[in-house]
């Protein structure tokens, strides 16, 4: 088991310990709970950015327990008074998921904290201490499980605030290898973290395919692991992605801090949307760009290959069975460092968010499929079905989709919190949702969505009618249009290009040279791109 290095001390974001705390006292608050948000291991501390309270309205929904008692919650007596502190593990679990998921890159939920008397959390602190230790090996596996890490001894801060003393807190550490111990007090200190913090930005094109066997799904598989499959092939040409700051390759050691501000855009997109813009207390924003190998579709146990390269579902096989899916989406990305980080580490958070963000769409669409109950999804099992039984075996199906857009809201000191809008929603569900898992007062000019609606004629996530394209195309046809999107895929992106060419485009990076800009006449400008292409 690979075991994290402990962090000595906890630096937290000032001024946001005690506001919470007195506020408690002020208001004379039950014993509640809620999560710690922050960044790990910065050199050898912690940072705490802000603390999130549970959800008051799903407080309300279930009863919990206490030391394995039901409890009715309609009855809530101050902490002060040695009231019980009352745990719902599963929605606690959900919540660390639900806020989890509205991060950007570099943040996480890096504990728990509890208001409670003296004697009420040392009763609960046990249980406490394993679900936000079960929570966050959660998070862990989900980030983890394109890669072959596996099997880290997360740890997770338990803070103490006292209903009895505004300045009596206590912050722990705890781990899963240690539980039979007592948790391990930290070194605690205050300062203005946020003010030295970097954001990076990206814009990161994906058509991800799914090639899907209706007669296999409801017997073998499901839309979702279909889902869970092309996931893990995005997330590996990710994962090995370079990626570039301010349009230059930085060595991974260097400081964020060191990196300039270009006054060039990547591509003419990045001048659209910027994270951070509009903020007067932004963080500093960098601009990246990622230079992705080449896609490989994933082979399918159920749609496998003939002997001379089709598919079993495609035109030239007969097979009317397979209706392919085809996901098409721009991915606002952005994630946060300390100045003091290395590159290596904000280009590894950045690539998370990525990943991260592409999951939840999925999510979000797999959800909707499953809480369609009259089958009329796009992706439910009716609706695939339906597609493929009127069409003829010279016909091939194809199910085009827009991913769900993310918007950003203002969260705290410049820094954003994210969400995903369905078809039919608006900034309005975004301040809606933020007011609910984050307690959150969000003003809907703050919310910016940072995606648009898509282009053509393709469904968007959550359409309820199929738009599917039936076409019959020769090989000649095909050869053609591949010709044709790759010309323009390549005219559209010179870093790609350079990515292509190897060791000598790697060269060129280094050497300053990654501007080099592709014209609409697809011609190299000047010798040394002359050169490399052999001119």
């Amino acid at each position: 088991v690979a075991v994290a290095m402990a962090s000595l001390s906890v630096l937290f974001e000032e001024g946001v310990l005690e506001a919470t705390h007195g506020c408690l006292i002020g208001k004379q608050s039950p014993p509640c709970v809620g999560l710690v948000i922050g960044k790990r291991e910065v050199g050898a501390r912690d940072f705490v950015l802000a603390l999130v309270p549970f959800p008051e309205a799903w407080n309300d929904e279930d009863d919990g327990e206490v030391a394995g008692r039901p409890v009715c919650k309609n009855i809530k007596p101050p902490a002060a008074s040695g009231a019980a502190v009352v745990l719902n593990r599963e929605m606690l679990l959900e919540h660390v998921t639900q806020v989890t998921r509205m991060l950007c890159g570099g943040l996480s939920v890096v504990g728990v904290y509890c208001f409670a008397s003296d004697a009420s959390f040392k009763s609960a602190s046990p249980a406490l201490t394993r679900v936000a230790i079960e929570a966050k090996e959660d998070c862990v596996r989900l980030d983890e499980s394109h890669t072959t890490k596996r099997g880290v001894d997360v740890e997770q801060l338990i803070i103490h605030l006292s209903a009895e003393n505004v300045r009596k807190v206590s912050v722990k550490r705890a781990r899963r290898s240690v539980l039979a111990h007592a948790p391990a007090p930290v070194e605690v200190g205050f300062g203005k973290v946020m003010d030295s913090f970097v954001a990076a930005t990206t814009s990161y094109k994906c058509e991800l395919e799914l090639v899907i066997d209706s007669t296999a799904v409801t017997k073998k598989k499901t839309i979702r692991q279909y889902a869970r499959q092309v996931l893990e092939h995005e997330a590996a040409r990710i994962e090995k992605s370079v990626v570039l700051l301010e349009n230059e390759l930085w060595h991974d050691d260097t400081p964020v801090s060191a990196v300039p501000k270009s006054n060039q855009c990547v591509n003419a997109e990045d001048k659209d949307f910027n994270v951070n813009s509009g903020v007067n207390d932004s963080p500093f924003s960098l601009r990246a760009e990622f230079l992705v190998p080449g896609a490989a579709l994933p082979v399918d146990d159920e749609v496998k290959k003939t002997p001379d390269g089709n598919r079993t579902g495609d035109v030239e096989s007969g097979n009317t069975d397979v209706v392919t899916v085809i996901l098409f989406g721009t991915l606002t990305c952005s994630a946060y460092a300390y100045g003091r980080e290395p590159v290596s580490r904000l280009v590894d958070d950045l690539k998370r968010d990525v990943v991260r963000s592409l999951r939840a769409r999925l999510e979000l669409l797999c959800d909707e499929c499953d809480a369609d109950a009259s089958g009329a999804h796009v992706l439910s099992d009716d609706a695939r079905v339906g597609a493929t039984s009127t069409s003829s075996t010279s016909a091939k199906n194809k199910i085009e989709l827009n991913l769900p857009r993310r918007a950003f809201a203002g969260w705290t000191k410049g820094l954003k919190i994210c969400d995903y809008l369905l078809a039919g929603e608006t900034e309005v569900d975004v301040k809606q949702r933020c007011s609910e898992v984050w307690g959150l007062t969000v003003v809907v000019g703050d919310v910016v969505v940072a995606e648009g609606k898509g282009v053509g004629n393709r469904g968007f996530a959550g359409d309820a009618k199929p738009k599917i394209q039936k076409e019959k195309q020769t090989p000649k046809e095909k050869e053609s249009d591949s010709d044709s999107g790759m010309r323009k895929n390549l005219e559209s992106s010179p870093s790609y290009v350079t990515y292509v060419l190897g060791a000598a485009g790697a060269a060129m990076l280094s050497l300053g040279l990654a501007g080099l800009a592709m014209t609409q006449n697809p011609e190299c400008v000047g010798e040394t791109c002359a050169a490399l292409a052999g001119g």
